[in-house]
C-alpha cells in the first residue's frame, strides 16, 4: 500500500513522497531523482527494548491466570485440554499492543482534526474515539492552551538526503508549531512512559526538517506523552534542545547502520 504525499519546501527544491507501509520505507523524488529511504521509525526499531520482555511475560502470566480461573469455575471435564483451547495460539502481549495502538491512533486522528481546524480546514464532525483516546485528547488540549500552541505543519513528511547514502532517511513528524513562540517539532506519544529513543526520533526529525529548508529552522523538539488513564490524566513533556541534536544524531545513525546491515537488499545502491 502506498500513499502519495506531495509537499513543497521554502527553497526551490521540490519533494514528492510515497510511504511503503509494508516495508518501512519511503519513496522520495527530489530534483528529478528517485530514492528509496528507510523510515526513521524503522531505524529506531533496531534499538534493544530492555523492558519489553518482562512486560510481555507479565501480560502473559496475567492472561493465563485469568483464563485458568474462567475455565475452572463450574468445569468438570478435562481441565488441561479446555485450558489449552481457551488460551489459543495468540500471545497476550499482542492483543494488549494492538489495543494500545488503536487508542494512540484514534487520539492522533482527533488531535490532527483539532490542529487542522486551527489552520482553517473545514470538517463538519470530529472523528469518533474511545473514552481512553479522549483522555489523551483532553491532555493535548490542556497542553496546547498552556503553551499558546500555533501549528505550522501537521503530519509533514520530511527527509534527509546527504551524500552518504547510509545516512539518508525519511519520516512523518506529528507537528511543527510555535510553542511559547519558539519553532518546535512535536511528537505525541500515548505510551505509559517516556523513553530515551523518543528524543532520538525528535532529533532525526529536527535534522531532516532543517536540511529540507522549511523556512525558519526548528529551535527545539518536544515529546509530549498524553496519558490515557482517566484516573491520572494530563501530559508529560520531554524537551530536546538544539545543541543536543548532533549527539542524538550519532545514536540515530548507529541505529540506521544496523537497519542497513539487517536489510542489505531493501535499499537499491546509487
Amino acid at each position: 500500500m502506498t500513499t502519495p504525499t506531495p509537499t513543497a519546501t521554502a527553497t526551490e527544491q521540490a519533494y514528492r513522497f510515497e510511504r511503503h507501509m509494508t516495508q518501512g520505507t519511503y519513496g522520495v523524488e527530489a530534483n528529478g531523482q528517485n530514492y528509496e529511504l528507510p523510515s526513521a521509525t524503522a531505524a529506531l526499531g533496531m534499538e534493544h527494548k530492555e523492558a519489553l520482555m518482562p512486560w510481555a511475560a507479565k501480560e502473559q502470566r496475567a492472561w493465563d491466570i485469568k483464563q485458568a480461573v474462567a475455565v475452572q469455575e463450574g468445569f468438570t471435564g478435562d481441565f488441561k485440554d479446555a485450558l489449552i483451547e481457551r488460551l489459543g495460539r495468540q500471545f497476550a502481549y499482542t492483543a494488549t499492543s494492538r489495543e494500545a495502538t488503536t487508542i494512540g491512533s484514534q487520539a492522533h486522528h482527533f488531535i490532527e482534526w483539532i490542529l487542522r481546524q486551527r489552520l482553517g480546514a473545514n470538517f463538519d464532525h470530529p472523528p469518533e474515539v474511545s473514552p481512553e483516546a479522549l483522555v489523551c485528547v483532553n491532555g493535548f488540549s490542556q497542553w496546547a492552551q498552556e503553551v499558546n500552541l500555533k501549528p505550522r505543519l501537521i503530519e509533514q513528511v520530511v527527509c534527509h538526503l546527504p551524500k552518504n547514502p547510509k545516512q539518508r532517511y525519511a519520516g512523518t513528524l506529528d507537528l511543527y508549531a510555535d510553542v511559547h513562540g519558539v519553532p518546535t517539532i512535536v511528537d505525541f506519544k500515548s505510551s505509559k512512559a517516556l523513553y530515551p529513543g523518543n528524543r532520538v526520533q525528535i532529533a532525526a526529525y529536527m535534522n531532516a526538517l532543517r536540511s529540507m529548508g522549511h523556512g525558519e529552522e526548528p529551535q527545539q523538539g518536544m515529546v509530549v506523552r498524553l496519558s490515557k488513564d482517566a484516573s491520572n490524566p494530563g501530559y508529560e513533556v520531554q524537551t530536546v534542545k538544539l545543541e543536543e541534536v548532533p549527539a542524538l544524531m550519532d545514536v540515530f545513525y548507529a541505529l540506521l547502520h544496523v537497519w542497513h546491515w539487517k536489510h542489505p537488499k531493501r535499499i537499491p545502491n546509487d
